[in-house]
């Protein structure tokens, strides 16, 4: 065991080396770790730093995978490409694809509503990309009325290396709205593959790699093609007109000198959803017209590795060709490397078939039968039978968990970068999988870029991975044991058993093994030892209590539930941590409550959030308003960006307001069109005015269209309840041991609770006659309010109808103060209130928010139409607005 731990060590100390070209992904990342701990560490001198500071400059950082602004010289663009018709290549439907996208796309009634797209490429930028596509002959220019706006798309850049730029065709409005049919890419290889090699001591393995040159550019779209990829948006023809697409589209006849043109990009781009379907079926299938990737012989990633007589197995990651040959050990490495084998017959060949298709192999690239090779992230020693992660990425990583395990602040875009990382390198090695535990647990308090610090545990485990990092690494020359086993586990034990097979068994069971990885969700700990006590989680965590709740004495259930539902955790005692206890840690309320036994626990006080600029530009309005305003003003975005192009919505607020109000009354008119909630288009206006203050007095127009609008499809209020119905709904609610929905009915009734009040309330906010000195009356304290931004932020209702309070004290007076009236879902409690409905009235006639209106109109008359107790009960804060309100409803009912 030490021989065999000490030669991967020497794997990683020997390939280990920090070579040119071996990734960006982890300089990025440990770059932009070493700044933001340097930026935190300025301020550790001061007594209120902490974890959470938001650091508004940062110096930019990048990785491989987040988009970079476009520069055309740096693209990597071949000077000359090739043309490569993969069409005899495709099958049918791919090939129909390829040639005619527009009959894959979805029925209008299924197309989603176009998204906001944004690129990184300037005009001035997109225009020279243009030019170098058109050097290569990838550029399709047409007249901007032959394309669909909602297939316009963007151009944006990642790294490659520290030269050069990959492009990114940002395809996806046109991705969505075409059906995905899903292909090759499905048998895409992964280097993880390479662990399965049988090497056993017995054979080397030669590696063979072809790596072919600009492989997504020498693919030409048919016209059809390029116009479902037009890039940028609609030029003059005097910006394009020195180009020589321009030139061929004018003597054909698609383009006009004073008309628009939309410029198309005539290839297979990144980004294009078919893409990698297309380039990897065309590429297995030109290779298996030449006598290569037989079926015996191909690595896929969900089939077993076949063990061919030939010894040989080869696989195609899109444009990369590896070719692995077992070779019988000799006394030397020359002699092995010397023997004939199938792999020169299929290099051959695939050479033969790249002259063929006009397609070259990177020379510089190429290995052949080679001890050593880099491929689809993995690293393969032949010789010495060791495959795993690039060694020098796996030495660098280590280093970077080291410097994650130190004391100090990261962020959550960080700690993403590092454990992806981790993700991939520990599939070589699947035990290192359980030391990462702490570390998915990491959550930070905000934005993807808000320092924070991980907790000692996730310290630790960074700490023993960078320890760990050299044993990422797979030895193919270890023998299957003879025996076969089999294992259980369960909470309250284990069992393991073996049974000899055979090492050829053994072996064959293995290889045809999933060895994938696959999500198993596991029971809390609670809900175990429930299950295994005979008890359903459902029957105990349930709403339909027994009926020892609404008794006149204090009876206990035989289960106490404790604040199971609730989102505040305190430490279990230290003593409790293990035994019979130990699966109620998350809920120490429970042992503590039965340790200490009147004692009332209570939520802690929430602490102090962080303050944030967005905090006051979003205004007095919840987030979910905020989310709903942002999207409203998103699609006002999308909708002015082809009626006035070059024009953005700031700069027609600061600048154009009257142009801006015009246009505004036009997708007034537009949303009307289209059968747009009213809502939506007042929420609009709602939104322009609360981020562009100074528009309030400039829209009046778009308001007027909304009120006419509001005239032409008047708002219908909810139906009320009557107060025969809402006891009829009480006394089956009673009749069917749901005594909790009952109160709710009752308080939302006689309390005007809105619905969102209603299903928040806790025992803590029932102030019951025995908790006061006035009999027969029920207070209500309502903590988060509707209207909290516009009246009180906390606010109070009174009931005193006969016979409310008491009936309330006896469904709910024995819960403890921390548990909701109502533990369900929201989706629950309108289940219940309809299935009522059905068992009452026979059909589903009311809503929960029927509640308040019921209760109102049954008060105002029951009070004798005084509406000014009304307001004050229901806290409307127009008297206006209420007495149209209860007029209408009145009627209504």
């Amino acid at each position: 065991m030490a021989a065999r731990l000490q030669s991967f060590a020497c794997s990683v100390v020997r390939l280990g080396h920090s070579a040119t070209g071996c990734g960006l992904r982890l300089p990025a990342t440990a770059d932009r770790l070493s700044r933001l701990r340097e930026q935190l560490n300025q301020f550790d001198a001061l007594p209120y730093s902490c974890s959470h500071r938001h650091f508004q400059t940062r110096d930019g950082s990048f990785t491989a995978t987040q988009a970079l602004p476009v520069v055309a010289e740096r693209l990597s663009l071949p000077d000359r490409v090739q043309d490569f018709d993969p069409r005899p290549y495709l099958s049918p439907t791919f090939r129909h694809i390829y040639e005619d996208p527009d009959a894959f796309l979805k029925p209008e009634a299924e197309r989603p509503e176009p998204i906001k797209i944004r690129g990184t490429a300037s005009r001035r930028e997109l225009l020279k990309v243009l030019e170098r596509w058109d050097h290569l002959g990838r550029l399709f220019v047409c007249d901007s009325s032959e394309v669909r706006s909602e297939d316009r798309c963007e151009l944006f850049a990642v790294a490659k290396d520290a030269d050069k730029d990959r492009q990114i065709l940002h395809r996806k409005r046109r991705n969505l709205q075409e059906r995905h049919i899903q292909g090759a890419s499905r048998d895409l290889p992964h280097g993880v593959l390479l662990c399965q090699l049988p090497l056993e001591g017995r054979y080397v393995c030669a590696c063979s790699v072809d790596d072919v040159k600009d492989f997504y550019h020498a693919y030409p779209a048919s016209e059809a093609r390029a116009r479902s990829s037009p890039v940028g948006p609609v030029f003059r023809p005097g910006e394009v007109s020195h180009l020589k697409a321009f030139q061929e589209a004018l003597a054909a006849g698609r383009v006009t000198q004073g008309g628009r043109v939309a410029c198309c990009f005539k290839g297979l781009g990144m980004g294009d959803h078919a893409a990698v379907d297309i380039a990897q079926e065309s590429h297995v299938n030109l290779l298996r017209s030449f006598g290569a990737m037989k079926e015996g012989e191909t690595l896929r990633y969900r089939d077993p590795v076949p063990h061919p007589p030939s010894g040989f197995v080869e696989g195609i990651m899109i444009d990369d060709h590896l070719g692995l040959q077992l070779l019988p050990r000799l006394q030397s490495l020359k002699e092995t490397l010397a023997q004939p084998a199938r792999d020169q017959e299929v290099f051959a060949a695939s050479g033969k078939a790249y002259s063929h298709a006009g397609l070259q192999a990177h020379p510089k690239k190429a290995v052949r039968r080679g001890v050593c090779a880099k491929v689809w992230g993995a690293e393969i020693e032949g010789e010495k039978g060791l495959v795993g992660p690039v060694r020098s990425r796996l030495m660098a990583l280590g280093r970077l968990s080291s410097e994650v395990a130190r004391p100090g602040a990261i962020d959550q875009q960080t700690l993403d970068g590092v454990l992806g990382l981790w993700g991939f390198c520990a599939q070589f090695r699947r035990p290192i999988f359980s030391f990462l535990y702490e570390a998915y647990r990491q959550q930070g308090p905000g934005t993807a870029e808000e320092p924070f610090r991980l907790s000692t545990g996730a310290r630790n485990e960074f700490a023993v991975l960078a320890c760990l990092a050299p044993l990422c690494l797979t030895d193919l020359h270890v023998l299957p044991d003879k025996y076969l086993y089999c294992v259980d586990a369960s909470p309250s034990g284990a069992g393991v058993c073996r049974s000899e097979v055979g090492v050829s068994v053994v072996r064959e069971i293995w290889r045809r093994g999933d060895k994938q990885g696959y999500r198993m969700p596991l029971l809390s700990r609670l809900s175990a030892a429930l299950k295994e006590s005979g008890l359903d989680e459902d029957d105990v965590l349930d709403e339909q209590d027994s009926q020892s709740e609404i008794s006149d004495s204090p009876l206990r259930s035989e289960f106490e539930q404790g604040p199971v539902e609730d989102d505040w955790r305190l430490s279990i005692p230290p003593a409790l941590k293990e035994g019979p206890w130990d699966f109620l840690e998350l809920y120490s309320g429970v042992v503590k409550s039965s340790f200490f036994g009147g004692r009332r626990l209570a939520p802690r006080p929430p602490s102090e959030g962080v303050r944030t600029r967005e905090h006051l530009l979003r205004g007095r309005v919840t987030e979910k308003t905020h989310q709903i305003r942002t999207s409203l003003i998103a699609s006002l975005e999308e909708w002015l960006l082809p009626q006035l192009p070059g024009m953005t919505l700031e700069t027609l607020a600061r600048g154009h307001s009257d142009v801006l109000s015009d246009w505004l009354e036009e997708y007034m008119v537009a949303m009307f069109l289209q059968r747009r909630s009213r809502r939506a288009a007042a929420e609009t206006l709602n939104a322009l005015a609360q981020r562009f203050g100074w528009l309030r007095s400039s829209l009046a127009a778009p308001w007027n269209l909304v009120k006419t609008w509001e005239q032409l499809e008047p708002v219908q209020h909810h139906p009320p309840v009557p107060k025969a119905v809402n006891d009829a709904l009480v006394v089956t609610a009673l009749l069917w041991r749901w005594p909790r929905m009952a109160a709710l009915l009752v308080l939302g009734f006689f309390g005007l609770l809105r619905p969102s009040e209603l299903i928040g309330l806790r025992r803590q906010d029932l102030a019951l006659p025995g908790d006061h000195f006035e009999e027969d009356v029920l207070y209500i304290r309502v903590p988060h309010p509707k209207t909290r931004f516009r009246a009180a932020t906390s606010q109070h209702v009174r009931v005193e109808f006969p016979g409310v309070a008491t009936w309330i004290t006896l469904v709910v007076g024995t819960t403890p103060m921390w548990r909701r009236i109502w533990n369900g879902s929201w989706a629950s409690f309108k289940l219940r209130f309809g299935a009522l409905q059905t068992e009452v009235l026979g059909a589903v006639t009311f809503l929960p928010s029927s509640l308040r209106p019921g209760g109102a109109t049954f008060l105002f008359r029951y009070w004798d139409e005084d509406l000014t107790r009304l307001q004050w009960r229901g806290r409307w804060k127009s008297f206006r607005m209420l007495e149209t309100y209860v007029q209408e409803l009145g009627a209504t009912e």
